[in-house]
């Protein structure tokens, strides 16, 4: 009996066939096409903060927040959208290097982590930023249901 398990072989077990061609490609154009999406976001907002509009806007975020207000104690509003405008288009720019020096483009991403941790934090760090409202003023807020 041993002799009979012994002499059998092990069943091979092939890899499954695939309707489908082999598309290892598709990983690369997504990757490429989700970097340069970014790298595109962050270079528009980074611009949009030289604007007076966006200044004003952010002024209420960059007050409440314990990581950003430190800014306004020796900037104006201007100024310290200004900064953070160069900080995002420099991290785009960074980002946007990966073909050339994969290194920098690490570190731009990095500081793209950075910046959204911290953009995601001022919705904890502002008064009343996180009320839930409709989208319609009409139906009121969800509370009154």
């Amino acid at each position: 009996m041993n002799s009979l398990i012994q002499s059998q072989q092990a069943p091979v077990i092939s890899k499954p066939s695939s309707s489908f061609p082999e598309v290892h490609w598709l990983a690369s154009v997504g990757a490429h096409i989700s970097r340069y999406s970014l790298v595109l976001i962050l270079f528009w907002i980074g611009i949009q903060k030289f604007t007076v509009a966006e200044a004003e806007g952010i002024r209420p975020l960059i007050l409440h927040s314990p990581l950003m207000s430190w800014m306004y104690s020796f900037l104006s509003s201007r100024a310290a959208s200004g900064v953070i405008g160069v900080v995002e288009i420099s991290v785009a720019l960074l980002m946007a290097l990966r073909l050339i020096s994969p290194k920098a483009s690490f570190l731009g991403s990095v500081g793209a982590v950075i910046t959204f941790v911290i953009t995601v934090s001022f919705l904890f760090t502002t008064p009343e930023c996180l009320i839930t409202v409709t989208p319609f003023r009409c139906w009121g807020t969800w509370e009154d249901s």
